[in-house]
Protein backbone atom coordinates (compact mmCIF):
# COMPACT_ATOMS: atom_id res chain seq x y z
CA UNK A 1 0.00 0.00 0.00
CA UNK A 2 2.48 2.54 1.05
CA UNK A 3 4.54 1.17 -2.44
CA UNK A 4 1.40 1.84 -4.21
CA UNK A 5 0.86 5.23 -2.47
CA UNK A 6 4.33 6.23 -2.85
CA UNK A 7 4.16 5.58 -6.34
CA UNK A 8 0.95 7.54 -6.79
CA UNK A 9 2.79 10.01 -4.97
CA UNK A 10 5.77 9.54 -7.25
CA UNK A 11 3.34 9.75 -10.48
CA UNK A 12 1.88 12.75 -8.92
CA UNK A 13 5.70 14.08 -8.38
CA UNK A 14 6.04 13.08 -11.67
CA UNK A 15 2.74 14.92 -13.14
CA UNK A 16 3.79 17.97 -10.92
CA UNK A 17 7.38 17.72 -12.60
CA UNK A 18 5.55 17.92 -16.14
CA UNK A 19 3.74 20.55 -14.74
CA UNK A 20 6.57 22.87 -13.42
CA UNK A 21 8.57 21.69 -16.75
CA UNK A 22 5.82 23.55 -18.46
CA UNK A 23 5.82 26.33 -16.05
CA UNK A 24 9.36 26.42 -17.22
CA UNK A 25 9.16 26.68 -20.67
CA UNK A 26 6.56 29.67 -20.46
CA UNK A 27 8.71 31.52 -18.08
CA UNK A 28 11.16 30.43 -20.70
CA UNK A 29 9.31 32.25 -23.33
CA UNK A 30 8.24 35.19 -21.25
CA UNK A 31 11.99 35.66 -20.59
CA UNK A 32 12.76 35.59 -23.74
CA UNK A 33 9.69 37.84 -25.01
CA UNK A 34 11.15 40.42 -22.16
CA UNK A 35 14.66 39.84 -23.83
CA UNK A 36 13.20 41.03 -27.22
CA UNK A 37 11.38 44.28 -25.43
CA UNK A 38 14.65 44.80 -23.64
CA UNK A 39 16.39 44.89 -27.26
CA UNK A 40 13.41 46.87 -28.57
CA UNK A 41 13.92 49.75 -25.59
CA UNK A 42 17.77 49.84 -26.36
CA UNK A 43 17.24 51.11 -29.74
CA UNK A 44 14.11 53.65 -28.63
CA UNK A 45 17.37 54.97 -26.28
CA UNK A 46 19.48 54.81 -28.73
CA UNK A 47 17.30 56.52 -31.11
CA UNK A 48 16.24 59.15 -28.43
CA UNK A 49 19.97 59.52 -28.06
CA UNK A 50 20.08 60.69 -31.53
CA UNK A 51 17.30 62.56 -31.26
CA UNK A 52 19.09 64.33 -28.35
CA UNK A 53 22.16 64.99 -30.11
CA UNK A 54 20.66 66.38 -32.95
CA UNK A 55 18.67 68.91 -30.86
CA UNK A 56 21.33 69.88 -29.77
CA UNK A 57 22.98 70.70 -32.98
CA UNK A 58 19.90 72.33 -34.08
CA UNK A 59 19.95 74.47 -30.44
CA UNK A 60 23.88 75.58 -31.18
CA UNK A 61 22.79 76.76 -34.28
CA UNK A 62 19.82 79.04 -32.97
CA UNK A 63 22.46 80.35 -30.94
CA UNK A 64 24.65 81.08 -33.91
CA UNK A 65 21.73 82.63 -35.60
CA UNK A 66 20.99 84.57 -32.17
CA UNK A 67 24.15 85.93 -32.31
CA UNK A 68 24.33 86.97 -35.42
CA UNK A 69 20.61 88.95 -34.97
CA UNK A 70 22.35 90.88 -32.29
CA UNK A 71 25.29 91.65 -34.33
CA UNK A 72 22.90 93.11 -36.82
CA UNK A 73 20.78 94.93 -34.19
CA UNK A 74 23.67 96.16 -32.81
CA UNK A 75 25.44 97.43 -35.74
CA UNK A 76 21.70 99.42 -36.65
CA UNK A 77 22.13 100.77 -33.57
CA UNK A 78 24.86 102.17 -34.75
CA UNK A 79 23.45 103.45 -38.01
CA UNK A 80 20.86 105.14 -36.39
CA UNK A 81 22.68 107.02 -34.08
CA UNK A 82 25.48 108.60 -36.05
CA UNK A 83 23.90 108.36 -39.01
CA UNK A 84 26.68 109.31 -41.27
CA UNK A 85 27.67 105.57 -43.00
CA UNK A 86 26.75 105.27 -46.91
CA UNK A 87 22.71 103.48 -46.94
CA UNK A 88 23.92 99.91 -47.22
CA UNK A 89 21.80 98.04 -45.35
CA UNK A 90 18.11 97.48 -45.77
CA UNK A 91 16.98 98.07 -41.99
CA UNK A 92 18.83 101.54 -42.08
CA UNK A 93 17.29 102.46 -45.86
CA UNK A 94 13.33 101.46 -43.89
CA UNK A 95 14.51 104.17 -40.74
CA UNK A 96 15.55 106.91 -42.88
CA UNK A 97 11.99 105.87 -44.90
CA UNK A 98 10.14 106.12 -42.01
CA UNK A 99 11.97 109.82 -40.49
CA UNK A 100 11.09 110.78 -43.56
CA UNK A 101 7.70 109.92 -43.56
CA UNK A 102 5.64 113.29 -43.33
CA UNK A 103 3.11 112.06 -41.09
CA UNK A 104 4.25 113.93 -37.61
CA UNK A 105 1.49 111.63 -35.84
CA UNK A 106 3.13 108.58 -34.94
CA UNK A 107 1.27 105.22 -35.49
CA UNK A 108 2.64 103.05 -33.03
CA UNK A 109 0.35 103.29 -30.32
CA UNK A 110 2.48 103.64 -27.37
CA UNK A 111 4.42 106.41 -29.45
CA UNK A 112 0.95 108.08 -30.43
CA UNK A 113 0.51 107.93 -26.28
CA UNK A 114 3.16 109.57 -25.51
CA UNK A 115 2.91 112.15 -28.61
CA UNK A 116 -0.47 113.08 -27.35
CA UNK A 117 0.47 114.02 -23.54
CA UNK A 118 3.58 115.97 -24.36
CA UNK A 119 1.42 118.06 -26.89
CA UNK A 120 -1.41 118.82 -25.03
CA UNK A 121 0.87 119.31 -21.68
CA UNK A 122 2.59 122.00 -23.67
CA UNK A 123 -0.11 123.31 -25.42
CA UNK A 124 -2.63 123.43 -22.05
CA UNK A 125 -1.12 127.46 -21.54
CA UNK A 126 -0.81 128.34 -25.22
CA UNK A 127 -4.25 127.15 -26.66
CA UNK A 128 -5.29 130.54 -26.15
CA UNK A 129 -2.73 132.75 -27.78
CA UNK A 130 -2.81 130.07 -31.05
CA UNK A 131 -6.58 131.08 -31.50
CA UNK A 132 -7.81 127.26 -30.84
CA UNK A 133 -11.21 128.28 -29.18
CA UNK A 134 -12.10 127.09 -25.57
CA UNK A 135 -14.93 125.01 -26.54
CA UNK A 136 -12.44 122.92 -29.34
CA UNK A 137 -9.80 122.48 -26.54
CA UNK A 138 -12.98 121.69 -24.28
CA UNK A 139 -13.72 119.10 -26.47
CA UNK A 140 -10.18 117.48 -26.96
CA UNK A 141 -9.67 117.29 -22.98
CA UNK A 142 -12.66 115.29 -22.94
CA UNK A 143 -11.27 113.00 -26.37
CA UNK A 144 -7.68 112.42 -24.40
CA UNK A 145 -9.83 111.43 -21.45
CA UNK A 146 -12.05 108.79 -23.02
CA UNK A 147 -8.82 107.59 -25.60
CA UNK A 148 -6.64 107.71 -21.97
CA UNK A 149 -8.99 105.67 -19.97
CA UNK A 150 -9.70 102.79 -22.83
CA UNK A 151 -5.76 102.61 -23.46
CA UNK A 152 -5.21 101.77 -19.81
CA UNK A 153 -7.91 99.35 -19.39
CA UNK A 154 -7.05 97.69 -23.09
CA UNK A 155 -3.11 97.73 -21.58
CA UNK A 156 -4.55 95.68 -18.29
CA UNK A 157 -3.75 92.45 -19.00
CA UNK A 158 -7.28 91.70 -16.92
CA UNK A 159 -9.27 93.48 -19.33
CA UNK A 160 -7.15 92.70 -22.33
CA UNK A 161 -9.78 91.47 -24.72
CA UNK A 162 -10.01 91.65 -28.16
CA UNK A 163 -13.38 94.14 -27.40
CA UNK A 164 -11.32 96.32 -25.03
CA UNK A 165 -8.48 96.65 -27.94
CA UNK A 166 -11.63 97.58 -30.78
CA UNK A 167 -12.79 100.55 -28.39
CA UNK A 168 -9.20 101.94 -27.66
CA UNK A 169 -8.42 101.56 -31.32
CA UNK A 170 -12.23 103.15 -31.98
CA UNK A 171 -11.46 106.44 -29.49
CA UNK A 172 -8.16 107.00 -30.80
CA UNK A 173 -9.46 107.28 -34.08
CA UNK A 174 -12.06 109.86 -32.98
CA UNK A 175 -9.39 111.63 -30.92
CA UNK A 176 -6.46 111.42 -33.56
CA UNK A 177 -9.14 113.30 -36.52
CA UNK A 178 -9.86 115.83 -33.88
CA UNK A 179 -6.07 116.60 -33.43
CA UNK A 180 -5.01 117.15 -36.64
CA UNK A 181 -8.54 119.28 -37.50
CA UNK A 182 -7.59 121.64 -34.57
CA UNK A 183 -3.51 121.55 -35.18
CA UNK A 184 -4.29 121.87 -39.30
CA UNK A 185 -6.64 124.70 -38.04
CA UNK A 186 -5.36 126.90 -35.91
CA UNK A 187 -1.26 125.78 -35.70
CA UNK A 188 0.19 124.71 -38.97
CA UNK A 189 -0.07 127.60 -40.91
CA UNK A 190 -0.16 130.24 -37.65
CA UNK A 191 2.35 132.41 -37.78
CA UNK A 192 2.54 133.50 -34.08
CA UNK A 193 3.35 129.89 -33.21
CA UNK A 194 7.36 129.97 -33.35
CA UNK A 195 9.70 127.00 -34.25
CA UNK A 196 10.42 126.44 -31.08
CA UNK A 197 7.15 126.26 -29.89
CA UNK A 198 6.84 123.84 -32.60
CA UNK A 199 9.72 121.76 -31.13
CA UNK A 200 8.26 121.48 -27.80
CA UNK A 201 4.82 120.53 -29.34
CA UNK A 202 6.49 117.68 -31.14
CA UNK A 203 5.16 119.30 -34.31
CA UNK A 204 6.91 120.00 -37.95
CA UNK A 205 8.75 123.18 -38.22
CA UNK A 206 6.32 125.00 -41.07
CA UNK A 207 7.97 125.93 -44.30
CA UNK A 208 7.90 129.11 -45.74
CA UNK A 209 7.51 127.86 -49.44
CA UNK A 210 5.47 125.21 -50.86
CA UNK A 211 6.37 121.45 -50.93
CA UNK A 212 5.07 119.75 -54.12
CA UNK A 213 2.45 117.27 -52.88
CA UNK A 214 0.45 115.32 -56.08
CA UNK A 215 -3.44 115.58 -55.88
CA UNK A 216 -4.97 112.33 -55.97
CA UNK A 217 -6.53 111.63 -59.95
CA UNK A 218 -8.56 108.76 -58.74
CA UNK A 219 -10.82 107.99 -56.01
CA UNK A 220 -10.15 105.10 -53.51
CA UNK A 221 -11.04 101.73 -54.25
CA UNK A 222 -12.47 99.69 -51.39
CA UNK A 223 -14.32 96.35 -49.82
CA UNK A 224 -17.24 96.52 -47.70
CA UNK A 225 -17.67 94.09 -44.78
CA UNK A 226 -21.27 94.09 -43.12
CA UNK A 227 -20.39 90.82 -41.34
CA UNK A 228 -20.28 92.39 -37.76
CA UNK A 229 -23.50 93.36 -35.82
CA UNK A 230 -23.40 97.64 -36.00
CA UNK A 231 -20.27 98.26 -38.06
CA UNK A 232 -19.64 98.85 -41.33
CA UNK A 233 -16.12 98.39 -42.04
CA UNK A 234 -14.54 99.75 -45.51
CA UNK A 235 -11.05 98.24 -46.68
CA UNK A 236 -9.51 100.97 -48.53
CA UNK A 237 -6.39 100.77 -51.30
CA UNK A 238 -5.53 102.36 -54.42
CA UNK A 239 -7.24 101.56 -57.17
CA UNK A 240 -4.58 98.80 -59.54
CA UNK A 241 -2.55 98.23 -56.38
CA UNK A 242 -1.22 95.05 -55.75
CA UNK A 243 -3.12 92.97 -52.88
CA UNK A 244 -5.31 95.30 -52.35
CA UNK A 245 -3.14 97.50 -50.42
CA UNK A 246 -1.49 100.87 -50.42
CA UNK A 247 -2.14 104.60 -50.87
CA UNK A 248 -1.23 107.20 -53.97
CA UNK A 249 2.09 109.22 -53.66
CA UNK A 250 1.80 111.65 -51.53
CA UNK A 251 -1.37 110.51 -49.97
CA UNK A 252 -1.41 110.67 -46.57
CA UNK A 253 -4.88 109.27 -45.92
CA UNK A 254 -8.83 108.83 -47.04
CA UNK A 255 -11.76 111.29 -46.14
CA UNK A 256 -14.95 109.00 -45.78
CA UNK A 257 -18.34 110.90 -45.66
CA UNK A 258 -21.68 109.30 -45.02
CA UNK A 259 -25.64 109.87 -44.48
CA UNK A 260 -28.15 107.77 -43.06
CA UNK A 261 -30.90 108.11 -45.20
CA UNK A 262 -33.65 106.32 -46.78
CA UNK A 263 -33.18 108.02 -50.83
CA UNK A 264 -30.23 108.37 -52.71
CA UNK A 265 -28.61 111.80 -52.39
CA UNK A 266 -27.65 113.41 -55.77
CA UNK A 267 -24.67 115.20 -55.12
CA UNK A 268 -21.59 114.92 -52.17
CA UNK A 269 -21.75 117.48 -49.93
CA UNK A 270 -25.16 116.03 -48.82
CA UNK A 271 -23.16 113.25 -46.98
CA UNK A 272 -23.05 115.65 -44.21
CA UNK A 273 -20.36 113.01 -41.69
CA UNK A 274 -17.03 113.02 -42.77
CA UNK A 275 -13.62 111.56 -40.95
CA UNK A 276 -9.77 111.22 -42.48
CA UNK A 277 -8.65 107.82 -41.57
CA UNK A 278 -4.69 107.26 -42.65
CA UNK A 279 -4.83 103.43 -42.18
CA UNK A 280 -7.20 100.80 -43.65
CA UNK A 281 -9.88 99.92 -42.86
CA UNK A 282 -12.16 102.80 -41.86
CA UNK A 283 -14.48 101.39 -39.20
CA UNK A 284 -17.99 102.96 -38.54
CA UNK A 285 -19.74 101.38 -35.50
CA UNK A 286 -24.20 102.12 -34.82
CA UNK A 287 -26.37 101.77 -32.57
CA UNK A 288 -28.85 99.29 -32.03
CA UNK A 289 -32.02 101.05 -33.25
CA UNK A 290 -30.36 101.79 -36.56
CA UNK A 291 -29.59 98.51 -37.60
CA UNK A 292 -31.78 97.73 -41.08
CA UNK A 293 -31.47 101.20 -41.91
CA UNK A 294 -29.51 102.41 -45.16
CA UNK A 295 -26.38 104.24 -45.38
CA UNK A 296 -25.12 106.18 -48.37
CA UNK A 297 -21.48 107.45 -48.47
CA UNK A 298 -18.23 108.20 -50.48
CA UNK A 299 -14.82 108.09 -50.13
CA UNK A 300 -11.74 110.45 -51.63
CA UNK A 301 -8.13 110.56 -51.02
CA UNK A 302 -6.37 113.78 -49.45
CA UNK A 303 -2.79 114.86 -49.65
CA UNK A 304 -0.33 115.43 -47.00
CA UNK A 305 -1.08 119.14 -47.96
CA UNK A 306 -5.09 118.26 -47.14
CA UNK A 307 -5.96 118.99 -50.90
CA UNK A 308 -8.58 116.42 -51.66
CA UNK A 309 -8.86 114.20 -54.81
CA UNK A 310 -12.02 113.43 -56.72
CA UNK A 311 -14.78 111.52 -54.91
CA UNK A 312 -15.75 107.76 -55.38
CA UNK A 313 -19.43 107.21 -56.46
CA UNK A 314 -21.93 107.22 -53.89
CA UNK A 315 -22.56 103.74 -52.27
CA UNK A 316 -25.33 102.48 -50.69
CA UNK A 317 -25.03 99.07 -47.50
CA UNK A 318 -27.62 98.24 -44.88
CA UNK A 319 -26.49 98.41 -41.41
CA UNK A 320 -26.27 95.27 -40.23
Amino acid sequence: MHCKTFSMDRKGFSMDSKTFSMDSKTFSVDRKTFAVHRKTFSVYRKTFAVHRKTFSVDRRTFAVHRRTFAVHRKTFSVDRKTVVFPITNSYLTHYIKFMNNSDFIPNREVDFLDWQGVFMTGASSRYKGMGIPDDAWKDLLALQADYQNKYRIADNPESHTPGAIERRSEARKVYENRLRTVIKGYVTYNPTVTDDERKDLRLPIHKTGHTPAPVATEAPDFELDTSTIGWLVIYFFMRGGRHKKGKPKGQHGVEVAWLISDTMPTRWDELIHSAIDTNSPFKLSFENDQRGKTVRFALRWENTRGEKGPWSEIESAIIP
